[in-house]
């Protein structure tokens, strides 16, 4: 039979025990909601397009069921390919008929990159309404980054329609970098590697696949 000391000790380690216990679930609860906190606050911190961005570099009706998001850079060949071979088509079957609202973005690997003075000059024709003229331009005429080099965005831009005096001012302006930034964020979070990309509703595909997804997501309602 157990002395009361005996029993004094039990019930004093028990109490430990169970305050131990109570700290511990307090400590991961603590944790997990600085997680939640860190997750949401990277989220919410990073920069977004907005419609402001967006302006330009769209075609179609902002209802219609399908959403597809272009990532395409410059001196690609694939990218190039698809301006070209595919694109007419991609619009006039899909875009014209009101199925897809259509966005374009130029993506840049770096800023080193001969494309990235390219794609800055993409949102400066954005501003004028004539991007998607400036696109056309640049993929009729660039077969390198080497045909982007000595400031020949601004050859592209002229033969688009821009007016050059804005388009100038334009390219001076600080939040064209940001905007780039932004794409590349957007980007990233869709884990878009390589270029073209595509964007259907949400989910990340390739040139290959681009209007098979599209059908699928106009079938599905998805």
């Amino acid at each position: 039979m157990m002395t009361f000391s005996e029993r004094e000790h039990i019930r004093s380690q028990k109490e430990k025990q169970k305050k131990r216990n109570t700290l511990t679930t307090i400590i991961i609860l603590g944790l997990v909601l600085v997680i939640a906190a860190v997750i949401i606050l990277t989220q919410v911190m990073r920069p977004k397009l907005t419609l402001e961005n967006e302006k330009g570099m769209s075609l179609g009706n902002p209802e219609a069921p399908v959403k597809v998001i272009e990532f395409s850079n410059y001196s690609c060949g694939h990218c190039r390919a698809f301006a070209i071979d595919d694109s007419p088509d991609f619009i006039k079957n899909y875009v014209d008929t009101g199925k897809v609202y259509y966005t374009s973005y130029p993506y840049p690997w770096s800023e080193t990159d001969l494309t990235y003075k390219a794609s800055m000059a993409a949102y400066c024709t954005a501003e004028q309404d004539v991007y998607f003229a400036y696109k056309n331009e640049v993929f009729k005429s660039v077969f390198s980054a080497n045909d982007l080099a000595d400031g020949k965005e601004r050859v592209y831009a002229k033969r688009a329609g821009a007016d050059m005096d804005e388009f100038d001012a334009c390219m001076k302006k600080q939040e064209i970098p940001g905007y780039i930034s932004a794409t590349k964020n957007l980007a990233e979070g869709y884990n878009v590697t390589g270029t073209p990309s595509f964007i259907v509703n949400g989910k990340l595909v390739y040139r290959d696949s681009l209007n098979s997804t599209v059908e699928a997501a106009l079938s599905s309602g998805n």
